[in-house]
C-alpha cells in the first residue's frame, strides 16, 4: 500500500479501512475502465460500480488521485459536464488509461 502524503487521498485510504469489499471492486473497475482505451469519467465509474459506492463519498475522486500517482490513470486535459444528480452539472475530469510505455502498472 501507499504512504500517504497528500490529503485529497485520506477518503480513498478511510474507504480502504472500512471494507476491502469496495476497494476491490473499485479497483477492477478502475482497470477494466483504463484498459478500453477510451476516455471516461467519475461517472462511468459510478455507473460501473452499481450499488456499491462507498460510504465517503470523496473515495471516488481519491481513488482517481491515486490510480493517477500509480500510473495507471492520465487526464485527457478535457472536461464534461457530470451526469450524477449529485453532481448538479458540474465539470469532471476525463481520464483514460495509460499504455504499458507510459508506466502502468498491469492488472
Amino acid at each position: 500500500m501507499h504512504t500517504m502524503t497528500d490529503n485529497r487521498e485520506a477518503a480513498y485510504y478511510a474507504q480502504v479501512s472500512v471494507t476491502n469489499h469496495w476497494h476491490a471492486a473499485a479497483h477492477k473497475a478502475i482497470m477494466q475502465l483504463a484498459g478500453t482505451g477510451r476516455p471516461f469519467t467519475a461517472d462511468d465509474f459510478r455507473e460501473l460500480m452499481g450499488d456499491n459506492q462507498p460510504s465517503q463519498p470523496n473515495a471516488i475522486g481519491s481513488i482517481f488521485r491515486v490510480y493517477r500517482k500509480d500510473g495507471i490513470i492520465r487526464p485527457t486535459g478535457l472536461f464534461i459536464e457530470s451526469q450524477a444528480p449529485s453532481r448538479n452539472g458540474g465539470a469532471i475530469r476525463q481520464w483514460v488509461g495509460t499504455t504499458p510505455s507510459e508506466g502502468a502498472l498491469a492488472a
